[in-house]
């Protein structure tokens, strides 16, 4: 099956491997844990903190437990 997402966090969920692309071009591919949990590329490094802040705000907000 080929799941295509912007939400980080339901890729980690949802899928064994991982490939992130920018304007057509894919910039890193591997294993889901191994590409969110230590991202090598530059703009995956943006995407997992851009996710990271997101879920901060939403817990101190009181959204998400």
């Amino acid at each position: 099956m080929l799941f295509i997402s912007h939400d980080l966090a339901v890729v980690r969920q949802l899928c064994d491997d991982v490939a992130v692309m920018k304007d057509g071009q894919l910039v890193e591919a591997g294993p889901a844990t191994r590409v969110i949990n230590h991202p090598g590329d530059p703009y995956t490094q943006e995407l997992v903190r851009a996710v990271l802040a997101f879920g901060t705000a939403l817990l101190e907000q009181g959204v998400v437990r």
